[in-house]
């Protein structure tokens, strides 16, 4: 039997597509209220506890090939959410190989511990949308 393997490579969509957050302080100069809004860009990314190597070695622990796609090969592309307390939520899947690798998905984001989440200048925390892409091959 061949080996199965695949890679998370943590790169967020964030840094690539990202927005400037807004004016910070109101024009009388006291600090703005921040609004329930999803950032792709902050100073301070969301983080995996302990790092991007967690984060691949927590996915290839939970990840599972669903019947029937045994041979398949591909990518996958997710989209979550790190809500100010860190905790995670699937947006969007990108990107599948097969619609049987949805349950495989949302299991993987729903047995996610909370990640510290991303800041703001001045550390405050907010909601980011981050990009994991997941290759599969056999090997």
């Amino acid at each position: 039997m061949r080996n199965f393997t695949f890679l998370v490579f943590c790169l967020s969509a964030n840094v690539f597509f990202g927005q400037q957050p807004q004016n910070l302080m109101k024009s009388d100069s006291q600090p703005a209220i921040f609004e329930k809004r999803i950032y792709d860009y902050v100073e301070k990314q969301p983080e995996f506890p302990g790092g991007n190597q967690e984060l691949l070695k927590f996915c290839s622990q939970n990840l599972w090939i669903p019947k029937g796609c045994d041979e398949m090969e591909g990518h996958i592309i997710i989209t979550l959410i790190i809500d100010e307390t860190g905790y995670p939520t699937l947006e969007k899947i990108r990107k599948i190989p097969s619609p049987k690798f949805i349950p495989v998905i949302e299991e993987i984001v729903s047995k996610m511990p909370c990640w510290s989440p991303g800041e703001l200048g001045g550390g405050i925390p907010v909601m980011v949308r981050y990009s994991i892409p997941i290759s599969i091959r056999w090997e």
